[in-house]
Parts: structure tokens; sequence; C-alpha cells
């Protein structure tokens, strides 16, 4: 019965160390590693972003707002992505908003869509 008993207290031990680990390893991604480069995208063009993080591999990546997604791939500690930009001029705000989701959580920022030269002076002259 002792034998049974230390089994089972090895057993107990194992298993909380495992789902310590499981705990640690699983993290919501983190963003403050400086922000995308570039921050302002320029507007029907479609342009390389590298959004720098902690926590990332393995993630997923939406997008929403004045942008498209064309692809991403998520390393270690960054995301490098394309980004297709598509601003309305009817959009005030210009924000593409960037959305990094893991297991644990998710993660947002965004980045900004300029108007051509010519889409800012319609929208002056408006």
């Amino acid at each position: 019965m002792r034998v049974m008993g230390l089994m089972l207290a090895r057993f107990a031990v194992a298993s909380a160390v495992l789902s310590i680990d499981c705990l640690a390893t699983a993290q919501k991604p983190d963003l403050h590693a400086g922000g995308a480069t570039p921050s302002l995208l320029e507007n029907h063009k479609t342009t390389k972003v590298m959004l720098p993080g902690y926590h990332v591999a393995g993630s997923t990546l939406t997008v929403d707002g004045a942008c498209s997604l064309v692809s991403y791939e998520a390393g270690e500690n960054q995301v490098v992505m394309s980004l297709a930009a598509e601003r309305a001029l009817t959009d005030h705000e210009g924000y593409c908003n960037l959305h990094v989701k893991n297991a644990a959580g998710e993660a947002s920022t965004w980045v900004m869509v300029g108007f051509t030269d010519g889409e800012q002076a319609q929208v002056n002259a408006a």
C-alpha cells in the first residue's frame, strides 16, 4: 500500500510540473516591442510590414479597416505580413487594424493608410 501511495504522489508531482510548464509556454501575444514598420502605408499598394512582438510564434493574424491581408508569417519574435491598402475617400480615419491571436489570447495594434496626393486634394476640396 505504501508503494502505491508513493507512486500516486510522484504522479501528482509530475502532473503539476507538466501543468505549470504548459501554463508558462501559453502566453498572450505581446506587441510592445517597437511597433509596426512601416507604420504608414501608401493607398492602393501592397506593402511588406514587420510587426515585432513576444509570444507570436504560431499565432494567427487577421486585419480589418482600410487594408486586407495578402499573406503573413508568424515567427518567434515578429510577424511579417503583406498588406494591401485600400482606403476609401469617405474613410476619415484610415486605420488598418492588426489582430494577433494565439491559444492564450489576442493583442491588437494598427497602422495608418494615407491618401495619395490626388485623393488628399479631393478630400480637401470637399
